[in-house]
């Protein structure tokens, strides 16, 4: 049997195997450093013998636009995502992120230092990472019940990072941001003075990390799956899962 490399977006050795089409849509990923991650994973992908293009995205709305378009073959996205959008998408789930074995993280709800209560946020602007079409309901169900609030009665202000929902709530655009710990610590190396306006109100509900999945056109799943579970052994998948802020997928 001949082989045939076939041309990639960037330029190093490939060794036998197979193209596809990787995207990635996860709002809790490390900002600033996309296209370090893109690098990273097309490099290791090389290294086990997969051409990979790949895709990141900022946001949900142009993550489906794409995948109408593109038809990609996997994708990574935050585990809400993948529950909220699996009946449009018809995706299945391959593997789990994980961080040093946890499955599962939080979020935090950070209001003003105004806010004494849940209730007080009514009628008020809230910050969130968008989810797509099911924003509002996945936002009402996850994170605004467990407090006695619906999505009815707040006004829900959608931005592509929970660090962009910080920063609004530092300068009073809203009341209420609904942010993970990793970006409460990042706002407080750059501007911890930020923090003194705001407080936590609560801990909201586990949230499994991403997760990586499968469309329905896609092949090789076994030679993928393998691949993944194998990024911690280089520097290049080491640095893709920092990104992703997970140690492993499982």
């Amino acid at each position: 049997m001949r082989w045939r490399l076939l041309p990639i977006i960037f330029a190093w050795p490939l060794t036998a195997g197979f193209s596809l089409d990787i995207f990635v849509f996860n709002p809790e990923s490390k900002s600033g450093q996309t296209q370090s991650a893109r690098v990273s994973l097309v490099r290791f992908m090389a290294a086990e013998g997969i051409e990979a293009q790949v895709s990141l995205f900022a946001n949900a709305i142009d993550f489906e636009r794409a995948v109408a378009r593109a038809k990609p073959d996997y994708a990574i996205v935050a585990s809400y995502y993948y529950s909220a959008a699996a009946k449009d998408m018809q995706w299945r789930a391959l593997l789990s992120g994980h961080r040093n074995g946890e499955e599962a993280f939080r979020k935090v709800f950070m209001v003003d230092q105004s806010v004494g209560k849940a209730a007080d946020l009514k009628n008020k602007a809230v910050a969130t990472t968008s989810f797509g079409a099911a924003t509002f309901s996945f936002v009402s169900a996850q994170f605004l019940q467990p407090l006695g609030l619906n999505a009815s009665q707040v006004r829900l202000i959608t931005v592509s990072k929970d660090i962009d929902g910080l920063m609004a709530l530092a300068v009073g655009q809203v009341k209420g941001a609904i942010v993970t710990q990793d970006s409460i610590e990042k706002l407080k190396s750059i501007n911890g003075a930020a923090l003194e306006s705001m407080k936590e109100l609560r801990r909201l509900p586990a949230i499994q990390y991403p997760k990586l999945v499968q469309f329905q056109q896609a092949q090789d799943t076994a030679k993928l799956r393998q691949a993944f579970r194998r990024l911690t052994l280089s520097s290049e998948g080491a640095d893709f899962l920092r990104y992703l802020g997970i140690t492993g997928f499982q």
